[in-house]
């Protein structure tokens, strides 16, 4: 019973359409900026799915809520250290906030909207996806399913 619970927990997180764009965006935790090196939208991508899919899969095996706060610290982890295109990094910099807010409670990730980018760039970003190998099983930047077709 848990598990399905858990399963339709991680499906509103891949799913859920909230727009967060008018809320003051969360800082981006610190990082040596020799670390920060600049992505592409389609490494960006990889990057967002991979993080989202391991995600996903800890909310479905974890044994304790800190192993599920340990992959969430290591997808912010995986996020620090890039830098995406310009258009892209204010929805970063809330994603980042997004995730950072979520460890002390990371049911956090499921019942709360997650931010998107603005809708010219949510529309770039999710036409993208469709070509990254890490994204072809989620979908994260449509709003609806319905928006892509594969």
């Amino acid at each position: 019973m848990l598990s399905i619970l858990l399963v339709l927990l991680a499906g509103g997180l891949i799913a859920a359409c909230g727009n967060e764009d008018d809320a003051e965006p969360l800082p981006t935790p610190r990082v040596d900026p020799g670390e920060v090196r600049a992505v592409s939208d389609e490494e960006y991508l990889a990057i967002i799915c991979t993080g989202l899919e391991e995600f996903s899969s800890a909310l479905i095996r974890a044994d304790s809520p800190e192993e599920i706060i340990e992959v969430v610290q290591a997808y912010i982890d995986s996020l620090v250290v890039v830098e995406p295109p310009e258009d892209v990094q204010p929805f970063h910099n809330r994603f980042v906030g997004y995730l950072d807010e979520s460890l002390e409670d990371p049911g956090q990730l499921v019942m709360r909207p997650r931010p998107l980018p603005e809708d010219d760039v949510r529309e770039r970003l999710a036409e993208v996806e469709r070509d990254v190998d890490e994204c072809q099983d989620l979908v994260f930047f449509a709003e609806r399913q319905d928006d892509v077709t594969r």
